[in-house]
């Protein structure tokens, strides 16, 4: 065999060994399956990092809002019972709706009662105005999550891949997911906390600073996912 022979021999093994690496992740799913469960994934991030897994990340959370920790509490049951609630008609509403269609409604609707929930940061608003607002937020995130968007994001993956491979799917989904959890939200929140703790600490207007700027974040990245989801989605 003569030098170039083997040297195409060679490259052609390892070009064999960088796919397979890449097919275990991939579990062979094509690229543009791949990114449309990448959008899925990193909307089912952005929706519930500002519902449930901001307040685990930056100590404190009601203190932003200028509540107690029992006052947010009621917000969370309020979600809650209000999610269990809307997940069985929003199951009938997926089967009977298109999907996307529903799945785009339930993001923008998210995003935009995200809007509203970073207003509640200001330090003249009556308490009894703020806590009822915080109430009906978490309320109507109940209905846009639990009743308009889970059902829709399961159809979605479903959907865009071969019944042999939903398990691949989910599986790759659920680690996109975690991936993503890790790095940017977990990482983001802890990053924007220190980087501004001194900040706050000398000006007691800007101590809602590292709140807004993750939850304008959260926002704008929710309105992103339903904006690709309606260019990418057939």
């Amino acid at each position: 065999m003569n030098r170039t022979k083997w040297k195409k021999l060679k490259q052609r093994e390892s070009l064999s060994k960088k796919q397979k690496f890449i097919n275990f992740f991939t579990h062979g799913l094509n690229k543009k399956t791949i990114g449309i469960i990448t959008i899925l994934s990193l909307a089912d991030l952005f929706v519930f990092s500002g519902v449930l897994y901001l307040r685990y990340i930056m100590p404190n959370f009601h203190n932003y809002l200028q509540l107690s920790q029992s006052e947010f509490d009621i917000a969370i049951s309020i979600y809650g019972f209000t999610a269990l609630v809307s997940r069985i008609p929003g199951g009938y509403l997926a089967d009977k709706l298109n999907a996307k269609i529903m799945f785009v409604i339930a993001l923008m609707t998210t995003g935009i009662v995200g809007m509203w929930w970073t207003t509640l940061t200001k330090l003249n608003m009556d308490k009894t105005i703020r806590l009822t607002q915080l109430y009906v937020i978490y309320f109507l995130w109940g209905i846009s999550i639990a009743g308009l968007f889970w059902n829709p994001l399961w159809k979605l993956v479903s959907q865009n891949v071969p019944k042999e491979k939903q398990g691949a799917a989910y599986g790759l989904q659920g680690s996109i997911l975690g991936f993503f959890g890790i790095i940017v939200v977990a990482g983001a929140a802890t990053g924007v906390t220190e980087v501004t703790k001194n900040l706050t600490n000398s000006n007691a207007d800007l101590k809602t600073l590292p709140f807004l700027i993750f939850a304008y974040c959260i926002c704008a990245m929710v309105l992103l996912m339903a904006v690709l989801s309606i260019l990418f989605y057939s």
